[in-house]
Parts: C-alpha cells; structure tokens; sequence
C-alpha cells in the first residue's frame, strides 16, 4: 500500500543527488555499449578473428 499523503514534488527534491547519479550511470552504460558494438562491427570482419586465413 502507498503513502496517502504523497508529494512528489518533495520527494524529488529530497532524492536529486541519487536520481543525478542513476542519470549519469545510465548514460555511461550507454557510452559504453555503443562503444562496444562500434568496436564489434569495426573489427567483425577481420580474417584473423573468424579463422580464415
């Protein structure tokens, strides 16, 4: 069950440090993936890493 008196208002004020900081690792994560599937697609197709030579 919820609280009845809920102020969302309030609540964000008192949370901002940690709602900025899931904001900021939510954002690294996604850095961090496209760099990975940047990394993915640059060296896919490289002879030596599929085996054919």
């Amino acid at each position: 069950m919820s609280a009845p008196n809920t102020n969302i208002e309030k609540q964000e004020k008192r949370h901002s440090g940690s709602l900025i900081g899931i904001a900021v690792v939510v954002v690294f994560a996604l850095i961090l993936l496209a760099a990975l599937l940047g990394w993915t697609f640059y060296s896919g197709q490289e002879a030596s890493l599929a085996g054919i030579e």
